[in-house]
């Protein structure tokens, strides 16, 4: 699962070298624990965050289902904002997650706006090569 908040960008995964856990990785360590304290309304220390140079995404914490219900009950209730992009703070990250708004507007019929026509997402790639 992929969750984009306006402090950063996670990926969760079940935990295979811990049964009964869950694995939330970033690929910034403040999005992690932008994430992790709810947008900081949680203390980041009560979870152990790893450095994982090398791997897909650089940092990564574990946590039970249940935490992470708690984590991402908290980060919705912490939304105020009428738009998603103009809440995020940092200018890079706004970026990506303009790119993949972008992205995942061409998988609705005419676009993100659904007017005049569009090619689809899937017909910008070909295999690992973008087009």
């Amino acid at each position: 699962m992929w969750i984009f908040t306006s402090g950063g960008f996670v990926s969760i995964v079940e935990n295979y070298n811990q049964p009964g856990f869950l694995l939330v990785r970033a690929r910034k360590e403040e999005h992690l624990r932008e994430f992790l304290s709810a947008q900081g309304q949680l203390d980041t220390t009560d979870h152990e965050i790893s450095e994982t140079p090398g791997r897909d995404y650089r940092w990564r914490a574990s946590v039970t289902a249940q935490e992470l219900e708690e984590i991402s009950l908290l980060n919705v209730r912490a939304i105020t904002y009428t738009n998603f992009k103009d809440s995020i703070r940092d200018g890079e990250y706004r970026h990506v997650v303009s790119d993949v708004w972008t992205a995942a507007g061409s998988l609705q019929e005419g676009g993100p706006y659904g007017i005049g026509r569009s090619s689809s997402a899937y017909d910008n790639y070909s295999g690992d090569t973008v087009l």
